[in-house]
């Protein structure tokens, strides 16, 4: 595909973001630029938004999150929260399909060339109205279909309903899809009957320059720091980590502290419980800047992520910035990819005791935390390439489009 025709291809694109903070990476970016890679927040808006600027393409984002709508010249950014986390059965799939029904009609009045859709895998369906037009469908996968230690034959039957007809949909209109784990992949052929539409894997890649004056851990200075980064919620396993300091702060000669970065629906029941208990061991930061990110990795020792069995998570981007900040990691089989096993601690999801433990190797064994940082190193290169990027994915699914057409 040549320069104009990449060009006229993606003159419009249309993207249902999910819960991103697309105003506050927009920010982010404008004022940054070239350096618009995110470090600890919306890597992949912000990179969408040099995507589009590079080839002068109208662009228009709806997030899942709240916040006040806008439109920037080029950008339209809109927040629609469909306001789901109360509901259950019946009423959430109702409501659902009435948000996504009205994402299809705005879809349809902004006419896209490309439609990316980060969310509502299990609706794609519903854009079957949109079958006879002429918008490459490309699904930006970011999450598993379902948390990766179920097995598809374990989902209720409404949700296996709904991925069926998501598969069929996908096999016979999505140009293909944009996975960001292998996972994905397998749960793509559960769900097209093995005859899954063209898959290209990414990777999150960033820019080096968010990891330069990164201070190397010292493993002897006293105390030892644990961070947590990410939305303070049940799923991504906040009170796994209370459990784990609460147990931790009675080890002998333990002098652990535990930072935690984020906010979430469970942040002020996490602030009030520290509070009555006096775990002075936790400090919660809230939201952080790119700059106190900075800080905070800069100081740690290790990073851990207690994500739940229950929570569809993709490629973790902390587990990542662990391995791009030099610091071993502990993480949930919830939330493990393959490629940093190597510079982290597994552990089981909701395992208190095996989380205490590993953050005591940890402190303790100087020959382990020092193969698992050393091994956090050498994996750094994987996630500056390029040319593994969702970017690159994308332009090659167009390609294929445009010469299968």
């Amino acid at each position: 595909m040549s320069e104009s025709s990449d060009t006229q291809a993606i003159s419009r694109i249309f993207h249902l973001a999910g819960p991103a903070d697309i105003t506050g990476d927009y920010d982010t970016w404008i004022k940054k630029d070239l350096d618009a890679t995110s470090f600890g927040g919306g890597v992949f808006i912000e990179q969408f938004f040099q995507f589009c600027k590079e080839r002068g393409t109208r662009a228009y984002l709806i997030s899942t999150a709240s916040g006040l709508s806008s439109c920037n010249g080029q950008f339209i950014l809109e927040y629609r929260n469909p306001n789901t986390r109360q509901l259950k059965g019946i009423r959430y799939h109702l409501r659902m399909l009435r948000f996504m029904s009205g994402v299809i009609i705005t879809i349809a009045r902004f006419r896209p060339n490309i439609l990316l859709i980060t969310m509502g895998d299990h609706y794609l369906f519903l854009l079957y109205v949109l079958y006879f037009t002429k918008m490459a469908i490309v699904p930006f996968l970011h999450c598993t279909l379902w948390p990766r230690m179920k097995k598809h034959s374990e989902l209720t039957i409404a949700r296996r309903m709904l991925l069926r007809l998501t598969g069929q949909f996908l096999r016979s209109r999505s140009e293909g899809v944009l996975a960001i784990s292998d996972v994905i992949s397998s749960q793509l052929n559960d769900i097209t009957s093995r005859r899954p539409p063209r898959t290209v894997r990414f990777r999150p890649i960033y820019e080096r320059g968010l990891f330069q004056n990164m201070s190397p851990p010292v493993w002897d200075s006293s105390p030892f720091r644990v961070l947590f980064v990410g939305r303070v919620t049940t799923d991504k396993g906040i009170h796994t980590l209370l459990d784990v300091a609460r147990l931790v702060r009675v080890q002998p000669s333990s002098n652990t502290i535990f930072d935690v970065c984020g906010t979430g629906d469970e942040f002020d029941a996490v602030q009030s419980t520290i509070a009555h208990e006096h775990l002075t061991e936790i400090q919660l930061h809230g939201h952080c800047s790119r700059e106190q990110l900075h800080s905070l990795y800069s100081r740690c020792h290790a990073v851990i992520i207690p994500t739940t069995a229950n929570f569809p998570e993709g490629f973790n981007r902390v587990s990542i910035e662990a391995v791009l900040c030099g610091r071993p990691s502990i993480v949930s089989t919830a939330a493990l990819e393959p490629e940093i096993a190597s510079a982290v601690i597994e552990v089981s999801p909701n395992d208190i005791k095996g989380f205490a433990d590993a953050i005591k190797s940890l402190r303790e064994n100087r020959d382990v935390y020092e193969r698992l940082r050393l091994n956090a190193l050498r994996l750094q290169d994987l996630f500056y390439d390029k040319t593994r990027g969702w970017e690159v994915g994308l332009l090659s699914i167009i390609k294929a489009q445009a010469t299968s057409s």
